[in-house]
């Protein structure tokens, strides 16, 4: 039986590589933990916020307890298609992924952080894989730059659209990637069939 992962767990491993002051139990410790952290709920609240905007008031939104004050131009139209489940098998690997949203032939990414790293999302797995998945042939981050001001309420201050596109060697890339992974898997997770 094939072992699976998440794309964000192939893009750990990647990010472990390159690495050099990360030891192996910080991705041990990673790729276990499910727990998630304050900024990701914040994350995860901002992302439904979007999906909940009926465009009323641009300047506010509102989602999972929280509440968002949008400080920027941000000219947001939200996908058709959202929440998209995808998987692949690449050898003895299915790298399973989740599309934010998925417009023609172009794939949607929400991001949100308080540090802008272009570079960090252009080296990203992420695109590259979901590319792969979904058979599209373009890819749009959108990142909002935000930091929290009060409990549970956040500004979001800046706005970033970054785009990638398919290119050659896509597919041969992703398999690459999953089939390092994939040994590193069954060194390091010999126990775990889902990571």
């Amino acid at each position: 039986m094939p072992r699976q992962t998440r794309v964000s767990h192939v893009d750990l491993y990647r990010i472990w590589k390159a690495g050099e002051d990360l030891d192996v139990g910080w991705l041990l410790n990673k790729l276990t933990t499910d727990e998630p952290s304050p900024k990701m709920l914040a994350g995860t609240a901002f992302h439904q916020a979007l999906e909940l905007s009926d465009g009323t008031d641009a300047y506010t939104l509102h989602a999972l307890g929280y509440t968002f004050h949008i400080l920027c131009d941000i000219d947001l139209a939200l996908p058709p298609v959202r929440e998209v489940q995808l998987s692949r098998q690449y050898g003895d690997l299915i790298v399973n992924g989740r599309l934010d949203g998925l417009s023609g032939n172009t794939v949607i990414d929400y991001k949100t952080t308080e540090q802008f790293d272009a570079d960090r999302y252009m080296e990203s797995l992420q695109w590259r894989f979901y590319l792969d998945l979904s058979g599209a042939d373009r890819f749009n981050y959108q990142i909002f730059q935000m930091s929290e001001c009060g409990e549970l309420t956040y500004e979001v201050y800046a706005y970033h659209a970054l785009t990638q596109y398919r290119y050659a060697d896509l597919h041969k890339d992703c398999a690459k990637a999953a089939e390092e992974y994939y040994r590193f898997a069954e060194q390091f997770l010999p126990t775990l069939a889902t990571v």
